[in-house]
């Protein structure tokens, strides 16, 4: 039995070592940014497009060895060298505190949203003293790792020695209120939980609340543009606010970039139509001059999909 034992750790160690670059997906950014602007951006280096179900994400916290995890995307198939780009659900433009929104131009770069309420699942929720992982669920490998299981760095992973030590000094921080971008040269994750976590071995740095990376990566594997995910559909969603409007202004937020709005009245006649000319999923409305009732908002997006809400004038 021993024998046999020894046996199989040896050829799983070849295997690990003889892994060839290029060959499974892997974390291409992270974003850590104010309030709950937290992301991750997930790279298909392969030359084959790859069935998001066997992958999920897990969040050690604090120095903890028990993870909070969630599926990455069931049903997803991601492309060949194309990213997905995984965002914190806070859509609600009345959320307040924890609750905060995240920022329009995060919103408009998601592919998916994920863990909305923190008592349900807290995987997105990761701070600079998180480790983050990416794991195959078929084979129970990690198959990348920010950070380090079971050590808690204080305010985040440092870039001096000790790199773990409590600071103060903010500008020192890789891990909390940055944005990490993989460095082209690195072809895999970290599949071994390290003896020490550097992040400036493999992850460039970024002010906090830079977004304007997300969506794409440029790797030696081969650069990914955008996000090109199949058989997998986002729920598009839309939020007025204040809805009734009572003050002749109102504004439309969504979690996919839309490129233009139709407004009808109750007679079906169009009153107001707008292109968004600049990318965004954001809008705001000057409606002063309609006549109070009720209307109809058709939004298109960018995706080929349309949505109509109501919306009520006072």
């Amino acid at each position: 039995m021993k024998r046999n034992l020894l046996l199989i750790l040896f050829v799983s160690s070849l295997s690990f070592l003889f892994a060839q670059d290029c060959s499974d997906l892997f974390i291409s950014e992270y974003v850590e940014g104010s309030h709950n602007n937290k992301a991750l951006e997930i790279y298909n280096p392969t030359d084959n497009a790859i069935d998001l179900s066997d992958y999920h994400m897990s969040r050690y916290s604090n120095g903890g060895f028990s993870p909070n995890y969630i599926g990455l995307a069931p049903g997803g198939i991601l492309e060949a060298h194309s990213v997905l780009v995984v965002v914190l659900d806070k859509q609600n433009p009345n959320g307040t505190g924890l609750d905060t929104i995240v920022f329009d131009e995060l919103r408009a770069l998601a592919d998916i949203f994920l863990c909305p309420v923190y008592d349900d699942n807290k995987m997105m929720y990761f701070n600079g003293n998180d480790a983050v992982t990416l794991e195959k669920i078929s084979t129970s490998e990690i198959l990348d790792i920010i950070g380090k299981i079971g050590e808690d760095p204080g305010d985040g992973w440092t870039d001096i020695d000790p790199y773990f030590i409590d600071l103060g000094e903010w500008w020192r921080l890789w891990t909390r209120d940055q944005t990490l971008i993989r460095k082209p040269e690195i072809k895999e994750g970290v599949h071994l939980n390290p003896d020490v976590f550097n992040a400036t071995l493999e992850w460039d740095s970024l002010p906090k609340n830079t977004f304007d990376s997300l969506r794409s990566h440029t790797c030696e594997c081969g650069n990914a543009g955008t996000s090109n995910i199949t058989n997998f559909q986002v729920e598009n969603k839309i939020y007025f606010f204040p809805n009734p409007v009572i003050n002749g202004e109102f504004k439309i937020r969504s979690n996919k970039i839309f490129e233009s709005i139709e407004i009808y009245n109750s007679l079906g006649n169009i009153v107001h139509k707008q292109k968004n000319d600049i990318p965004k999923a954001s809008i705001d409305i000057n409606s002063s001059n309609y006549n109070k009732g009720l209307y109809i908002v058709r939004i298109n997006f960018t995706n080929g999909y349309t949505q109509t809400k109501k919306l009520i004038i006072k």
